[in-house]
């Protein structure tokens, strides 16, 4: 076994210096090059760590290099010499000949270094203040010829920052933008939102989480704005719009709308509300319902109507019983036409929601049913036994399993997804899934995930497992895992108290094991 010390400087040397060499050529920052590699090696790879996370989010290769050049002013030919904890020189930037404002540069990347030194700014809040005020005076002009990918990047570091409020909400709004997406829209006032719109009236995609002073005027005004036609809406909390506010607004911008998602409404969104946008709203194509308890069963029937409808994702909170027979009348009205069906938490459905499912849909590729203790084991058999649909590539049965108090070890009644089931869904989906989620399916065996999983039976296109809460899962299991899914790279297993010593490959994270050690890399196979 070599030793991992020596592991991780042969492939610092031999697989990320080209890398670096090519990153600096791209980047105009010919100095990197020969003053990068007299560093120590952990920090070499540290700063590719750095690189790819942030190339990674984008699709075009102009606004990836521009935002590694805003994060790599820490590298020049000085201050490649200094100890990491002073990597940077106050004011010395590297942006070659860049017209970024730099108040902005200053804010963003000021301590953003390989060495993820942003993790202190986090916790420093009266900086984190000071800077917030620095920006007050900007507008979105500043932002205005950023790509959407970016400023979608830019817009997560000020919602996890906190500092999404009024004035630092101009940087994201300009009269040529299409969409305006808000990750925390907590700190916003009504008339924060009424601006979003009168800046923006030609905005097609609108995204605000936690928009917990989204009011009636705001909706009204949207409503009789002549311009404003938005395709892509989504709106979490926003209990403050009433009842007939939503109904008009529907019956007016109805028309226009292509993917409409909400989430913690109470009250005032029901029944009648969601028959008017079945009714205005035609080309609706993805649709989310999550935690709104004023809908019933014939709010599942009446979706049944959208005849474009390829994505329907619904998850119950505290609301009435939505029942088995209008689940299985909404999925024999559109089953054939969806590619995503997610119900969560909807404990009263039974095998014969699967059986309907596998008689009707035949373009799923993402199936998500979960918290479920109804469902049998010859249930998902017979679901994915000769069943016309092609291989899924999302799957999640999470705690889909029996309860029974008096009996906690068994499951004499076959509820939940077992062995067979999961036996039946590998053959079928196993060789074109992506993401495979089977949190505390407890009542799959140790034998039957080394069956599965053996080194032999290859996966080769599945990324994503979470087997937490699993009690049949140990280091063999988790070893056949890493041989027989050579792209994986995230593996959940909290609750497997058996996952002691497993080796994990270096593309792969492992996450809920007992001991704090990092990974372990055996040259060669795992």
């Amino acid at each position: 076994m070599e030793d991992y010390w020596n592991y991780r400087e042969r492939r610092a040397t031999d697989t990320l210096q080209p890398a670096a060499r090519w990153f600096a050529s791209a980047l105009d920052l010919p100095l990197i090059t020969d003053e990068l590699f007299r560093l120590d090696y952990r920090w070499r790879e540290a700063f590719f760590v750095n690189l790819e996370r942030y190339y990674e989010p984008f699709s075009d290769r102009e606004d990836a290099l521009f935002f590694l050049r805003m994060g790599l002013h820490d590298f020049s030919l000085d201050s490649l010499a200094i100890q990491p904890p002073a990597f940077r020189r106050p004011g010395q930037w590297a942006l070659r000949g860049s017209d970024m404002n730099p108040t902005l540069v200053q804010f963003f990347f000021r301590d953003r270094s390989p060495f993820h030194l942003a993790e202190r700014v986090l916790t420093d809040h009266q900086r984190i203040a000071q800077d917030a005020d620095e920006l007050g005076g900007l507008d979105g002009e500043a932002f205005a010829d950023l790509s959407p990918p970016v400023r979608d990047q830019l817009s997560r570091i000020f919602s996890k920052r906190r500092i999404m409020r009024g004035d630092t909400l101009d940087l994201f709004l300009h009269p040529e933008h299409e969409s305006v997406i808000i990750y925390d829209a907590a700190a916003l006032k009504e008339d924060d939102f009424m601006k979003i719109f009168q800046i923006c009236p030609g905005v097609k995609k609108v995204h605000l989480t936690n928009a917990n002073q989204f009011k009636d005027n705001v909706l009204q005004f949207v409503t009789q704005h002549p311009r404003i036609h938005i395709v892509h809406l989504r709106l979490d909390c926003a209990n403050l719009v009433t009842k007939e506010t939503w109904m008009r607004f529907f019956t007016t911008k109805g028309a226009s709308l292509e993917t409409l998602k909400l989430q913690w409404l109470h009250g005032t969104f029901d029944d009648e509300v969601l028959a008017a946008v079945v009714q205005h709203c035609p080309r609706l194509e993805r649709i989310k319902l999550d935690f709104i308890d004023g809908l019933t069963g014939a709010s599942m029937e009446r979706l049944g109507e959208l005849t474009q409808l390829k994505h329907l994702t619904w998850a119950r909170h505290d609301g009435p019983v939505v029942g088995t027979l209008a689940v299985r009348r909404m999925i024999e009205k559109i089953g054939g036409q969806l590619e995503t069906l997610a119900l969560d938490k909807f404990d009263e459905l039974d095998d014969e929601v699967l059986g309907t499912i596998h008689t009707h849909c035949r373009r799923l590729r993402k199936l998500r049913l979960t918290e479920n203790a109804t469902f049998t084991d010859e249930g998902f058999k017979a679901l994915f036994a000769n069943w016309g649909n092609p291989p899924l590539h999302h799957i999640s049965f999470r705690m889909c399993r029996d309860i029974d108090l008096s009996l906690p070890v068994g499951n004499s009644n076959g509820r939940g997804f077992c062995d067979g089931g999961f036996l039946t869904m590998m053959r079928h989906s196993g060789h074109q899934l992506d993401r495979l989620h089977l949190t505390a399916c407890r009542h799959i065996s140790h034998d039957v995930f080394a069956e599965v999983f053996n080194g032999e039976s290859q996966y080769g296109h599945l990324r994503s497992l979470d087997v937490s809460f699993c009690a049949g899962v140990d280091d063999m299991v988790l070893a056949g895992v890493f041989r027989s899914c050579p792209d994986i790279r995230m593996v959940w297993a909290f609750g497997c108290f058996e996952v002691r010593q497993v080796v994990v490959p270096p593309q792969a994270i492992l996450l809920g094991r007992l001991t704090a050690e990092g990974h372990l890399v055996v040259d060669g196979d795992v």
